[in-house]
Formats: C-alpha cells, structure tokens, sequence
C-alpha cells in the first residue's frame, strides 16, 4: 500500500488518500497549444505545501514530470539529486514511481540519504535506470566538482539509463532568446531579469559568457555521456536542461 505522498501518513486507497482526501487528479497534466506542459491547478493544498510560488515554476515542474515518464517505466530505479523541498520525489511517487530515491546534503530536507555530491557517492556501480539533477550542480565548484559529480553520476547509473541535467542561465546570457517567447509566458518579467542580475551567492556558476553552453556540454561529454536531447520551451527559457545517456567505455581497451 502506498503511502500518501502529502500528508505522509495515510494510505492512497483508489487513487485518493484516506486521511487529507488528495487525488491523482489534481496532478494532471494539461497540454497547451504552443507545445508547453503545464499542471492543471484545482482547489488542492499540494502546490502551496510544496512551496511553489509562481505559474512558472508550476509549469517548468508540469514540464520536467512529463519528459520524465515519456521517458521512464515505473518500476525505474530513480536517484533524485538535491530533492529540495521534495517537490519533484512527491510527484513522482503519486503518479506511480515508487523506486525514488532522494539524496541531499541539507538535513532539513529529510532525503533519503544525508551526503555530499562531491564525495564518492554511496552506491554499487549501476544502481539505477534514471538520475535526476536539477539545479543542483551550480552549487559546486566548476573546475573539480562538477566533473567528479559527473563521474559518480555515469558510475552509478545503469548502461541503458538516462541522466536528467538542469542548470539555471544567467538573465543577461539568454535575454537574446526573448522573440523565441511569448512575453506572458517568459520567467522574466522586470522584476526578475533585476533580481537575476544578483548572483545567487550559493551558485558557484551559471550558464552565462563565463561558462558557456558549449563548454558544459563538452564536460558533460567529456565524462561520456552522449547528449541526446536539450529541453527547450517558453516554460523553461531561464535554464539549460538536457537529457543524457551514458556512452559504454571498454576499460579492457588500453586507449
């Protein structure tokens, strides 16, 4: 029996919880004309309890859960890195992903796992079929970190998985992007081009004329993963998101 994802404490008895009364219908996903992805937004309490605040932020997480099961069976074993509030694990289980991990190095998130992406990570080579890192990586240090974070991440997933790759981009690097989007849809009204001209003082780095895109991507590949597909919509014009499979390497091969 699942447990509510919500409340944390009934059980989901024909898709509703016992105890709060949250449904799986108030999680589904609508598709918009322009190709978009955004959660449809009933009377329910989840948004709010899940601290998300704005309609972008809604709908990036509407857009991140569908490329995700297009992708994915539910039987995945899925490695979700700095869960956060927990809003992206408590979706997956509700629609039916009940092999999800959560690894955080913050305590007051309650992750699965306490530990640090710059350390070894704590599992058998190809313990899972999916890795999920949503701006997490920015928050090492580029020359070092970020490699050896990749490194765990290949080691640790699965021949045929997929890693999922988010980074947010500086407002100034993308603006060139604006007559992709229709401004109403944009993630970046005055207030917030404004408030991204102030660097996030716990972002090492950002997609930005500093960090290009073309030199992540080459780090990425760099740790052999073959980029498969960039995410790229008026829903998450403010970040780099990429899925990626590992490439095999023969390490009987002496190069």
């Amino acid at each position: 029996m699942m447990k509510c994802p919500i409340c944390k404490v009934n059980d989901i008895v024909n898709g509703k919880c016992i105890g709060c009364g949250a449904t799986n219908a108030e999680w589904e996903i609508d598709h918009r004309a322009e190709g978009d992805v955004k959660m449809i937004d009933f009377v329910n309490p989840l948004r709010h309890s899940l601290r998300i605040d704005t309609e972008i932020q809604w709908n990036n997480l509407g857009l991140r859960i569908r490329t995700i099961m297009k992708h994915t069976g539910k039987k995945a074993k899925i490695l979700v890195l700095g869960s956060g509030v927990g809003e992206l694990p408590v979706l997956l289980k509700l629609y039916g992903y009940e092999n999800v991990t959560t690894l955080d190095a913050d305590k007051s998130v309650n992750a699965d796992v306490l530990h640090d992406i710059t350390k070894p990570f704590p599992f058998d080579d190809e313990s899972f079929h999916i890795i999920i890192a949503f701006h997490v990586l920015e928050h090492v240090d580029f020359e070092e970190s970020f490699p050896f974070a990749l490194s765990e991440i290949y080691r640790v997933l699965n021949t045929w998985g997929k890693f999922y790759f988010a980074v947010p981009c500086r407002a100034w690097y993308f603006a060139a992007k604006i007559r992709f989007c229709r401004w109403e849809n944009m993630s970046i009204g005055p207030y917030r081009i404004l408030k991204k001209f102030t660097p996030n003082p716990t972002h090492f780095w950002e997609v930005s004329k500093t960090y290009p895109e073309e030199l992540i991507r080459s780090i990425i590949e760099r740790a052999n993963f073959k980029i498969e597909e960039k995410i790229f919509t008026t829903v998450n014009s403010t970040e780099l998101f990429l899925i990626c499979t590992k490439v095999f390497v023969d390490s009987s091969v002496n190069l």
